[in-house]
């Protein structure tokens, strides 16, 4: 197993189960996303993001306060972040070009299902 997929799973749980510091672009932006908040994300994320307490798959009709989008796969993903741009519920939290989007909801606001 190469040492880049080696650290890319140890560094998922930077700073919540181990301490190896992220150095991927998205395990900078993964490991930003505060240790408490409730997560909801594209399948291909989940192994990225498991170690929190709330993690919801996109499409289980939960709510989370962050929502995260795998932009390398073309799909669902665009839809729902066409969406999220315009939905004042949410902002737009970071972001890297082709590879992942994440946003965070404003207060009580949902997730629109249309």
């Amino acid at each position: 197993m190469s040492e880049d997929i080696i650290h890319a799973v140890v560094s998922h749980g930077y700073g919540i189960t181990v301490d190896v510091a992220p150095e991927h672009e998205m395990e900078k932006i993964l490991s930003g996303i505060p240790e408490d908040a409730s997560v909801l994300c594209s399948t291909f994320l989940l192994p990225h993001v498991a170690q929190r307490a709330e993690v919801y798959e996109l499409g289980s009709g939960r709510e989370a306060e962050f929502v995260i989008l795998d932009l390398r796969m073309e799909g669902e993903d665009e839809a729902i972040y066409a969406r999220l741009i315009g939905d004042p519920p949410y902002t737009l939290w970071d972001f890297s070009q082709s590879l992942i989007a994440v946003f965070r909801r404003n207060g009580d606001g949902v997730l629109s299902s249309t």
